[in-house]
Order: C-alpha cells, then sequence, then structure tokens
C-alpha cells in the first residue's frame, strides 16, 4: 500500500506541475503579443515621422521651386530691358567707368609710386639668416 500512496502521490504532484505550468503559459503568451504589440506601435510611430519629413521635405522643394521660379522671371525681365536699353558708345562708358582723379593731390590718402623707384635688383647678397623665399612661397 506504501507503494501504491507514493505512485499516487507522485502522479498527484505531476498533474499539480502540469496544471501549474499550463496556467503559467497561459498567462505568459499574452505578454509576448503585448511585445510584439510594442514593437508595432514604434514601428507605426518611426513611419508616421518619416511620413511628416517627407511632406516637410515636399514643402521646402515647393517653396523654393517657387523662389527660383520668381527669379527667372526677374532675369528675364532683366534681360529684356538690357536688349532694348540704348547701347553707348566705349567712350562714353569708358569714361563713366574711370574713377575721377582727386581734387588736390596733397590729400589723396593713396601715394602711387613713381615708377623710377623700381631699378634693378642690387646685387649686393643678404646678411645669413635674411634670406627672402622665393616668390609663390608664402608661409
Amino acid at each position: 500500500m506504501k507503494i501504491l500512496r507514493a505512485i499516487t502521490a507522485r502522479t498527484v504532484a505531476s498533474r499539480r506541475f502540469v496544471c501549474l505550468a499550463a496556467a503559467a503559459c497561459c498567462l505568459l503568451l499574452p505578454g509576448c503579443r503585448n511585445g510584439r504589440q510594442v514593437q508595432a506601435d514604434l514601428y507605426q510611430r518611426e513611419l508616421r515621422l518619416q511620413e511628416d519629413e517627407i511632406y516637410r521635405l515636399e514643402d521646402y522643394v515647393e517653396e523654393y521651386q517657387s523662389i527660383i521660379s520668381g527669379y527667372r522671371c526677374e532675369i528675364a525681365e532683366l534681360k529684356r530691358e538690357l536688349a532694348a536699353a540704348p547701347t553707348k558708345p566705349a567712350s562714353a562708358s569708358a569714361r563713366e567707368t574711370e574713377p575721377s582723379p582727386p581734387a588736390d593731390k596733397d590729400t589723396s590718402l593713396l601715394i602711387t609710386p613713381n615708377p623710377t623707384d623700381f631699378g634693378p635688383p642690387s646685387a649686393e647678397p643678404l646678411p645669413p639668416g635674411h634670406e627672402q623665399p622665393p616668390p609663390g612661397d608664402e608661409a
């Protein structure tokens, strides 16, 4: 009889374990689906953010295309005005672009050197350590 009770006790314990394991699985499975739902929600949120960014960039493209179109119209109008304007003689346009000489040479801030100041270079060598770098090598 002891053996029968031991077998019955094991069977009851194993049945309880199976029932508890089944109950635990039933309780944990919805949690797994909840994790999948969270991932799906995050994925959809990311897609919505990307969609919003696409719409924002499309608005920028439309805005800049309208700005470019306005500039192209302005350029075309300026070209028409330039083509319609009478051409001036070359001597008249040269006179307009030439700067006027200063009224008084003493008050001029710019001093123009005389051409005689540019003589041939001296043949004397420079002292050591005072060599000038060749033209184009600027430090």
